[in-house]
């Protein structure tokens, strides 16, 4: 998804610049800088549609996903977790570490076996 954005983004404005990308809520943010006033109307609808995908994918490993609370509870952290990864991102043996997935011990098993 970000790579088919940062194409479609060079073909609008070759010199845009990404100034900040982060997840908030379960949803990627995504902040540009374009060199002309018109290529950004038309990049910052594409940033949009970007986002609004980024709720359907799972953070972990990219399938289909929803956003979704540990626990499925009324409060605490916002992600987009598919079924398979959702369990073992419950049990906080599964997280994002500098952009990398990393999973606890013996978590490979249990989730093959899910």
């Amino acid at each position: 998804m970000l790579l088919r954005l940062h194409e479609q983004l060079l073909g609008l404005d070759p010199g845009y610049q990404l100034d900040d990308l982060k997840e908030k809520l379960g949803i990627a943010r995504i902040r540009i800088t374009g060199t002309t006033a018109l290529a950004y109307i038309e990049m910052q609808t594409l940033v949009t549609v970007a986002e609004e995908q980024s709720a359907t994918v799972c953070e972990f490993c990219g399938a289909p996903a929803r956003r979704r609370r540990r626990g499925d509870t009324t409060e605490g952290w916002i992600k987009a977790v598919c079924d398979n990864c959702y369990r073992d991102w419950s049990h906080h043996t599964i997280m994002i570490i500098n952009g990398s997935v990393r999973r606890g011990p013996n978590t490979a098993q249990r989730h093959l076996g899910s």
